[in-house]
């Protein structure tokens, strides 16, 4: 692996401040919850949903939340999840979405 630079993950301390917005996805309530580093660097995010029937669909979630979280901390920059995933679409969209 040579001229490969490895990044150092920084953890979060274990008390910190921390964030929950609530957001209404698809009829869906979800709860955004970000946790900061001393400085105010978003260092983790995580999620949790009211959807009682979808198990997988929670698990994806919070996986996919997981893994933004420990990108952050190995300083990946916000943005760069924004630029990747904003306005991803996932077919079928469900009932009467035909665009």
């Amino acid at each position: 692996m040579s001229g490969c630079v490895r990044a150092e993950r920084e953890k979060l301390p274990h008390r910190r401040k921390s964030y929950i917005q609530k957001a209404i996805v698809g009829g869906h309530k979800v709860y955004l919850h970000t946790g900061e580093y001393e400085d105010g660097r978003l260092g983790e995010r995580s999620s949790s949903t009211c959807i009682r029937r979808a198990a997988a669909f929670r698990s994806l979630m919070n996986n996919f939340a997981i893994s933004i979280s420990i990108g952050l901390q190995y300083g990946v920059p916000l943005e760069e999840f924004v630029d990747a995933f904003t306005f991803t679409r996932f077919e079928p969209a469900g009932p009467g979405d035909r665009q």
